[in-house]
């Protein structure tokens, strides 16, 4: 991502680990910088909504992702 080749990022995130929230947060910010904002919604719902065992990684990314997504109050 820090080349700014997002699809090459993409590919290679898809590729990591999908049971890690951070993973998932790092997708939704790739497809937010390639201009995908449907994909990049879903993945950081993904993020935000995870569900699993109690991660030091998901307390990284939980705050980030929920204040990335619009309100649910619309």
């Amino acid at each position: 991502m820090a080349e700014k080749d997002f699809d090459k990022a993409i590919a290679e995130l898809q590729q990591a680990n999908q049971q890690d929230p951070q993973n998932l947060y790092r997708l939704s910010q790739a497809f937010e910088a390639k201009g995908d904002t449907a994909k990049a919604r879903e993945f950081c719902t993904k993020a935000a909504e995870f569900n699993s065992l109690p991660q030091l990684n998901y307390a990284f990314v939980r705050m980030a992702a929920r204040k990335m997504l619009p309100s649910k109050k619309a």
